[in-house]
């Protein structure tokens, strides 16, 4: 065996200097970048509760924007867990809901590892001719949970069997905080996002307009909402901690959307996104209420947001993806 001679024999193909470098990788590395980017750029800020104030724990999730070349945090959502008694009243809905077991039970043991098939039994989702649109929804899949992940953190509360044995859950009981719901943020992100697709909007509609059941283009939405009422069924989650989730999920979903979406016949211009409008969101006013989209107020305690800068790799994902689906 000999030293190999140090001289070159090949041209290599040389790598693309714009966004062509985007195609010269693998899917799971294009979703790698576009998911590392966003969660650069998605932060989450806790307040703990104070005993002393009598305030409960609070969290922000923000966005960091670089729109006219300087980097300005964009407060998305600023939610306060309600107090405990709240959580307490909330019992009889867990107890309500045990009654769909028997036929929730398959669907429940399946999301909780694989969300994004039940999105595809509606609207074709494969490696064939929707690959750039699963690409974008897995990766709003991936930041969702990041985003949970630090929202539980900060807002930590005890699950249903804590203060209730009888509760019984019919899977394990996860260990992180109840408060808000990891799945329902995931389902009503994607929800959000794969809607936008398939409706085909260039201006940006009322987020409360996607609630309008008489339209099929929102049945994201009403899947969203049953996957999310799943863990109440199961017993881990209250209603409440799902109000919570899909607020921060449909959130969440429009931005992630539109960082890439072209709106304005300008792939690099600003755009307009929704934002919660006011202070901090307690829910404590819907302690009577079940999770129904039929009352789900705080949709409408958003605002339009403009001037966000769009991202480049995100860009270039959207419109593979945008070109799949037939306006």
């Amino acid at each position: 065996m000999t030293y190999w001679n140090v001289e070159q024999k090949t041209s290599p193909v040389p790598l693309s200097k714009d966004d062509g470098y985007l195609e010269q990788l693998r899917n799971p590395t294009q979703a790698m970048l576009l998911d590392s980017e966003l969660r650069s750029r998605l932060l989450v800020f806790g307040t703990p509760e104070s005993a002393e104030a009598k305030t409960e724990a609070s969290a922000q999730l923000a966005f960091l924007n670089d729109a006219g070349n300087s980097n300005t945090l964009e407060t998305l959502a600023f939610i306060q867990r309600p107090q405990e008694s709240f959580f307490q009243g909330q019992l009889k809905w867990v107890r309500a809901d045990s009654d769909l077991r028997v036929d929730r039970m398959p669907e429940i043991q399946v999301q909780l590892s694989d969300m994004l098939s039940f999105f595809g039994a509606q609207f074709y989702l494969d490696n064939g001719r929707r690959r750039k649109t699963l690409l974008y929804l897995s990766v709003t899949l991936t930041v969702a949970i990041h985003v949970a992940a630090l929202m539980k953190f900060h807002l930590r509360q005890n699950r249903p069997v804590d203060y209730a044995p009888e509760v019984q859950p019919v899977i394990q009981t996860p260990d992180h905080s109840s408060f808000p719901a990891g799945h329902s943020i995931e389902a009503f992100a994607i929800a959000q996002v794969l809607h936008r697709f398939m409706s085909g909007e260039k201006a940006k509609a009322s987020i409360a307009s996607c609630f309008d059941i008489s339209d099929s283009k929102n049945l994201p939405f009403l899947l969203a909402h049953r996957i999310s009422t799943n863990r109440v069924v199961a017993g881990v989650h209250f209603p409440i901690d799902c109000r919570a989730g899909a607020y921060i999920g449909l959130i969440l979903g429009d931005l992630i959307y539109n960082l890439g979406a072209d709106r304005s016949g300008d792939a690099g211009g600003p755009r307009s996104i929704s934002i919660q409008d006011g202070g901090a969101l307690s829910f404590e006013g819907t302690g009577e209420s079940d999770f129904l989209l039929s009352n789900f107020s705080e949709i409408g305690q958003t605002k339009e947001k403009g001037g966000i800068q769009p991202l480049a790799i995100a860009r270039h994902l959207w419109a593979g993806a945008a070109a799949e689906w037939k306006f």
